[in-house]
């Protein structure tokens, strides 16, 4: 999070504990936290509260860069040494005690299934490479379950801000050499700086836009997509501050600038949601809003928001907003566990005061004192050497911890009884998912994928999203031992429909686009001598009219000589399977099971509907899951790798179980 900036008597500010800040910049901060934190505990009140860390790298950029290049100009050159002294005097402190803190909690709270997927997370988190590990795990900030979640995944966006701190001022340091060699005006020297940030600005933004379609995970976390946020608040340090351009005085600025900017702000809070592409182009509407911002923030006019602006609740937020987003996540990832209750009305309001609580602690008797205490008067280098010590020390820790419960899940009971290891249970996925042969969530993009035997006389589809993909072995042996030609045609969440039969409910605005191309290509090859179908419930009980469209689709591809077999979704476990089968290992095939009524909500609405179509086959396994209660471990094999996915040594045992709803004629 941006540091308060020392400025002179002439703009609006507040005296502080430790000089004078911006009274705007506090609210604007407090503003960018309060978002996160509600969007996090109660997502229904601020569904787009995730842009107040756009609005956070939008700060960054405007200080750090009005900081670096007011005392490039005053002095000739870039002192980096005392640069990141600061900057780790600032950051380190807090950030090392809440992983250290955090590590320690999930190590003794958290499942050993569940906690030794995280401590790599912890260690990236201490050295700031967060954002490039999440990118490597394929994470989905917006679309996740609570199983799913790791207490270090806000880390991210600190990483991304730690990268840009390392770099900026080496770029910085080139404008003034260049300057310096060829004997540039300070005019000339600032609109060099000024269309290096354009030039940033224009290539990040087109890669935001281009990667968020193709891959989501990318755009989100990667520092190349975010850059141009920074750049933006950059320039407005650069171009209109140190007077590139002419403008009003920071206090005979008009007020409309700063309410059109926080009129974006808070539109995208509030109607922005999970389901909009992002960053893509939209993280332009909170990013313009907060350059707005800053830019009137200053002005005079007597309908700017003063007693809001400077209210002692505003500015407290905007204190300990650095404070508040480290602590708020962990507290609402591991107090429920703790408290053995899954995040309600009450723990959600516990979290928040408790944060805020140990937030303000922090500022007092933390940060503060660091950053202006005993540490900062030792030499720059003396800082920066004490510093990665500490992270040393944090990562030590956090790579015992995962050594540790890693050698716990290897000599574990479950491990040496059930396969598959519970260590690696999650990484326990058919050759398409290793392959990555389908579309994710929000590409737009259509890909088909040829297995089985390629000289195969029938030719068979695979139709579905991921719990489609979760059966490919099972039908990729049964292709290959009755020589089928195998198509798989894969989007995740992403139901095949109709694209002629108007829905709604669709996750994504791609999967539409999806079933246009499916409809196309459906229609450009040579026609399947048969399609199986699978797709997750928790997408298909979300869409409006759903059996017409599929019933369409189907219809269609009846016509040109297509069989068609539906496969029931599978049975879900509850949140705390996985938990349960690695404390009661040899029992868990009775203990670790979840009621049959509850593991099959919600209702997969396609095979309702194609129960109703005439000539389309049902593979209903519910019965090899379930009895009166759904199992998490069949025989020695876990059945689940998540809350949602079949484990593929568990799929694999259903070859003979799909051998007997296919129709002789196939398994000629």
């Amino acid at each position: 999070m941006p540091e308060s900036p020392q400025l002179g008597s002439n703009r609006p500010a507040i005296r502080a504990s430790h000089g004078v800040i911006r009274a705007d910049i506090q609210a604007l901060r407090a503003l960018a936290i309060l978002s996160v934190v509600i969007y996090h505990l109660w997502p229904a009140a601020a569904p787009g509260g995730f842009v107040g860390v756009d609005i956070f790298f939008v700060i960054s950029g405007y200080l750090i860069t009005g900081q670096l290049w007011r005392q490039a100009n005053a002095s000739g050159k870039v002192r980096f040494a005392q640069f990141w002294a600061r900057r780790a005097r600032r950051l380190l402190p807090v950030s090392l005690l809440v992983i250290l803190l955090t590590t320690l909690a999930a190590w003794f709270l958290l499942p050993a299934t569940r906690s030794v997927r995280v401590f790599d997370e912890a260690s990236a988190s201490a050295s700031y490479w967060q954002n490039w590990l999440l990118m490597s795990k394929a994470t989905d900030y917006l679309q996740q379950d609570a199983s799913g979640l790791s207490p270090f995944q806000h880390f991210w966006s600190l990483s991304v801000e730690e990268q840009y701190y390392l770099v900026w001022p080496i770029l910085v340091g080139l404008v003034l050499w260049v300057a310096t060699k060829s004997r540039a005006s300070f005019k000339t020297r600032g609109c060099f700086a000024g269309g290096l940030l354009a030039l940033i600005v224009a290539a990040s933004l087109w890669a935001s836009i281009y990667l968020t379609a193709i891959d989501a995970p990318l755009a989100y976390f990667s520092t190349f997509t975010r850059a141009w946020q920074f750049a933006l608040g950059a320039l407005l340090a650069i171009v209109i501050d140190d007077g590139l351009l002419r403008s009003a005085p920071p206090t005979d600025r008009r007020s409309v600038w700063f309410w059109l900017g926080s009129a974006l702000m808070l539109g995208s809070i509030f109607l922005f949601s999970d389901n909009t592409p992002f960053p893509s182009f939209w993280a332009a509407v909170p990013t313009v809003g907060a350059v707005l911002t800053l830019y009137g923030g200053q002005s005079g006019s007597r309908i700017m928001p003063r007693f809001l602006i400077q209210w002692r609740g505003t500015q407290f937020f905007g204190d300990i907003s650095y404070s508040l987003y480290l602590w708020h996540w962990p507290l609402l990832i591991l107090l429920p566990v703790w408290l053995g209750q899954s995040l309600n009305g009450f723990t959600a309001a516990a979290v928040f005061a408790l944060a805020v609580a140990i937030a303000g602690a922090s500022k007092r008797v933390i940060e503060d004192p660091v950053r202006f205490g005993w540490l900062a008067r030792r030499g720059n280098l003396l800082q920066i050497t004490i510093c990665f010590v500490a992270m040393g020390a944090v990562i030590a820790v956090s790579s015992f911890a995962q050594i540790n419960v890693s050698a716990r899940l290897n000599e574990s009971a479950a491990t040496s009884a059930l396969r598959p290891a519970l260590g690696v249970l999650d990484r326990d996925i058919s050759h398409a998912e290793k392959a990555k042969c389908f579309v994710s969530k929000v590409e737009d993009a259509f890909t088909s994928c040829p297995y089985g035997d390629p000289e195969g006389k029938l030719r068979v589809a695979l139709l579905g999203d991921s719990h489609m993909r979760q059966y490919f072995t099972p039908l990729q042996a049964i292709a290959l031992k009755h020589h089928w030609q195998l198509t798989l045609l894969s989007k995740s969440a992403c139901p095949p429909l109709s694209a002629e039969v108007a829905v709604e409910g669709l996750p994504e605005e791609s999967c539409l686009k999806w079933q246009q191309s499916l409809g196309s290509y459906l229609k450009s090859v040579e026609p399947f001598d048969l399609i199986i179908e699978a797709s997750s419930s928790y997408v298909t009980s979300q869409v409006l009219n759903i059996g017409e469209s599929f019933g369409q689709l189907v219809k269609s591809q009846q016509a040109r000589g297509s069989a068609w077999i539906v496969i029931r979704d599978n049975p879900k476990p509850s949140a705390d399977t996985t938990a349960c089968i690695e404390a009661h290992p040899k029992t868990a095939a009775k203990l670790c099971v979840t009621p049959r009524a509850a593991a099959l909500k919600p209702v997969d609405q396609i095979w309702q509907a194609a129960r109703k179509l005439e000539g389309v086959v049902i593979a209903d396994f519910t019965d090899v899951y379930c009895s009166q209660s759904c199992a998490g471990v069949i025989g020695d094999i876990i059945v689940y790798r998540d809350q949602s996915h079949l484990t593929d040594t568990f799929a694999a045992t259903l070859q003979s179980n799909f051998e007997t709803v296919i129709a002789k004629e196939f398994l000629q």
